[in-house]
């Protein structure tokens, strides 16, 4: 605790966020310390106690590596936390490091084609022509350049296709998520506004690797916090069978049926009266 002194104004404000990870825990240990254990706080009130706390007026940020570091729990909807007993990871020279989760807002065109790559393989393989630099794999198919020339073409009016995703990328790359581990690519999560209101989470992909483990589920959670941040009411999507459960776990409630599809919805703030 007494490196984090340098982080720290005369009144035992935080004035910074440590960009290093062993720094990093310290202050969010210290920040959870100032949280009564068995209560639990609205999102309101969580911000407020930690805008009495620090000095950058980021309370949104410090909230959710609390709960990222386990330092703190929160409904599904995000509208409750509460202090969670966590122990801190200790890094020290040497060892091993552990795996580290990272979630990132997709900006660059190279970025969003990964992304993009890994949506394709498990979700859409037909749009996989929509990406830059996609080469015909079949070299004794003498019609694949038309075949793809094709696709390209109609991957142009396709919401889901390339050039549509990267037109939003320019101004909505905080609705293009993914998580990497250790640099490395682990799942996506791509939403797309209908509205000034209405968000339509298009795609979210695993790659198969990384399943299981609870990556997917931090993800959606980073992009319905962003979603709400940036005004949006509710996010809808369409889900398979076997990934229905999974969204009713991430606070998706089923509002009906078209052809053969549920489609769910989440709210992102409370209806009035």
């Amino acid at each position: 605790m007494a490196e984090l002194k340098n982080f720290l104004d005369a009144d035992g404000r935080l004035v910074q966020f440590p960009a290093k990870r062993k720094m990093k825990l310290e202050a969010l240990s210290y920040l959870a310390e100032k949280f009564e254990a068995g209560r639990k706080y609205t999102e309101k009130e969580a911000n407020e106690l930690l805008l009495s706390w620090h000095t950058f007026h980021d309370p949104a940020t410090l909230r959710r590596e609390l709960y990222n570091a386990r330092f703190l729990g929160r409904d599904a909807g995000g509208a409750l936390y509460w202090l969670e007993k966590a122990e801190k990871e200790e890094e020290k020279e040497g060892e091993e490091k552990q795996n580290m989760i990272t979630i990132e807002d997709i900006k660059t065109e190279e970025e969003l084609e990964a992304a993009l790559r890994l949506c394709y393989r498990l979700l859409a393989p037909e749009l996989l022509a929509t990406l830059p630099g996609e080469k015909n794999e079949n070299p004794e198919n003498t019609d694949g350049n038309q075949v793809q020339e094709e696709a390209q073409k109609d991957g142009s009016e396709n919401v889901y296709a390339y050039p549509a995703w990267n037109e939003r990328r320019k101004e909505f790359s905080r609705l293009l998520l993914c998580a990497k581990e250790n640099g490395e690519l682990a799942a996506v999560v791509l939403g797309r506004p209908e509205s000034a209101e209405s968000l339509v989470c298009g795609m979210v992909a695993c790659d198969e690797k990384f399943r299981r483990r609870g990556i997917t589920k931090m993800l959606m959670e980073h992009f319905s916090e962003n979603a709400r941040e940036m005004g949006f009411h509710y996010i809808t999507l369409g889900a398979d069978q076997d990934a229905e459960e999974f969204y009713e776990k991430c606070g998706y409630h089923m509002i009906f049926e078209v052809h053969g599809q549920k489609i769910y919805q989440k709210m992102l703030v409370e209806a009035e009266g």
